[in-house]
C-alpha cells in the first residue's frame, strides 16, 4: 500500500498559528514585565496644621478685634498720648491700648490719604489739653463691640470728675455724633441732643466762620 502523502497547505497552517501563539505570548509577557518594574505614582500625603500658597494669610498688622481687654469700668487709667480729637493712648498694666470714643466723630488730622479736616486741628488740640496726662476711666457699652476692626478699645471716657467726655465734645462743637453701621448706642439720644444744642449755638466746626457743619 503506498505511503500516505502529507498536506503542505495544512503544515503550513499549523506553522503560522504555532508562530502567532508564541508571538503573542511573549507580548504579554513583556507588558506584565514592564507593568512590574514601572514606579507608581503616589500623592503625597497632606501634613495637618501646613497652609498651601493659596491658603496663606498675612497675619494682622494691628491688634486683633477679639484680643480680651484687660481694662475695667471701675478703675482710672492715665492718658499717654492723643492721636486725634476722638482718638486716645491709655497705659493699662504694662502696656498701651488705643481707645476710640464711642457715639463720636472729629475731622480727620491723620488719615495719610486725605488733606486735614475743617475743625481736625482744633479738635485734637481740645482733647490733648483736657485729656492728655490726666486719668480717666473707661466704660465700654454691651451694645457694641469690644474692639473695632483695627483691635481698638471701643469705650466711652469719664473724667475724674464725672464728666462724660464723648459727650462733651460734641457739645463743644468739636465732634459730630455718630452712629456706627446704624447700630444705636446707649447714649445716642444725649449725643443727639447735645448735637443739636451746638448746632444751635454754632459752636465749633457748626459755625459759619468755621465748617459750617461741613467737613
Amino acid at each position: 500500500m503506498p505511503a500516505p502523502v502529507k498536506n503542505p497547505d495544512k503544515q503550513t497552517g499549523n506553522a503560522g498559528r504555532l508562530v502567532a501563539t508564541l508571538v503573542v505570548m511573549f507580548a504579554l509577557f513583556g507588558v506584565a514585565a514592564f507593568a512590574a518594574t514601572k514606579p507608581s505614582i503616589q500623592t503625597p500625603p497632606q501634613v495637618a496644621g501646613v497652609q498651601t500658597v493659596d491658603e496663606f494669610v498675612p497675619p494682622n498688622e494691628t491688634v486683633p478685634a477679639n484680643t480680651p481687654a484687660t481694662d475695667t469700668n471701675t478703675s482710672y487709667y492715665r492718658v499717654t498720648s492723643v492721636t486725634d480729637g476722638d482718638t486716645i493712648k491709655v497705659a493699662i498694666g504694662n502696656k498701651t491700648e488705643t481707645v476710640r470714643l464711642i457715639g463720636v466723630d472729629t475731622p480727620e488730622t491723620k488719615d495719610p490719604r486725605k488733606p486735614v479736616q475743617c475743625f481736625g486741628k482744633q479738635a485734637s488740640d481740645f482733647t490733648t489739653q483736657q485729656l492728655n496726662g490726666t486719668t480717666v476711666r473707661l466704660e465700654p457699652d454691651t451694645s457694641q463691640q469690644d474692639r473695632d476692626k483695627y483691635g481698638r478699645l471701643l469705650r466711652y471716657i469719664y473724667t475724674k470728675n464725672g464728666t462724660l467726655y464723648n459727650e462733651l465734645l460734641i457739645e463743644s462743637g468739636y465732634a459730630y455724633e455718630y452712629t456706627y453701621q446704624n447700630n444705636p448706642y446707649q447714649h445716642r439720644d444725649d449725643f443727639l441732643k447735645a448735637q443739636r444744642n451746638a448746632k444751635i449755638q454754632n459752636r465749633g466746626l457748626w459755625s459759619p466762620q468755621t465748617c459750617n457743619g461741613k467737613k
